[in-house]
């Protein structure tokens, strides 16, 4: 029994460390559906870019500046603020808002948008990590 214990723990320790030590980017490295929407979020020279194909057609997009890692940057686990949106239709730009004086409630509001993308993304990213090695 203790073999079976130490051999599931050297499994379980591999998986997490194989997990764990590729994950640089592991959050911003996503390219999928969720919900109807296909969510696109990478890294950039300034940042973060999120961009978000609604089931309508429109299309957001979150530019975020890093402020800092929480727990470093391999644990993935980020404090970014969303400095510009972008929303365009058509191919035309409909909505865009910055960091300026008029862009504040704005900002506010894709800030908070822009969180429950990522939280999804993260359970997303959870459950395709912990069903890859369950089979």
């Amino acid at each position: 029994m203790s073999f079976r214990k130490s051999l599931l723990g050297v499994v379980f320790g591999g998986v997490a460390t194989l997990g764990l030590s590729g994950c640089d980017k592991v959050i911003y490295d996503f390219n999928e559906k969720i919900d109807g929407e296909y969510l696109s979020l990478y890294e950039t020279r300034g940042g973060i870019s999120l961009e978000v194909k609604k089931t309508d057609g429109r299309i957001i997009k979150y530019n975020l500046k890093t402020i800092s890692y929480i727990g470093g940057k391999k644990h993935g686990e980020i404090e970014a603020k969303v400095t510009r949106v972008e929303v365009t239709e058509d191919n035309k730009k409909i909505v865009q808002c910055a960091t300026d004086i008029m862009g504040g409630e704005c900002l506010k509001e894709a800030q908070k948008q822009f969180d429950g993308y990522l939280t999804k993304i993260r359970m997303v990213k959870q459950t395709n990590l912990i069903s890859s090695f369950k089979n």
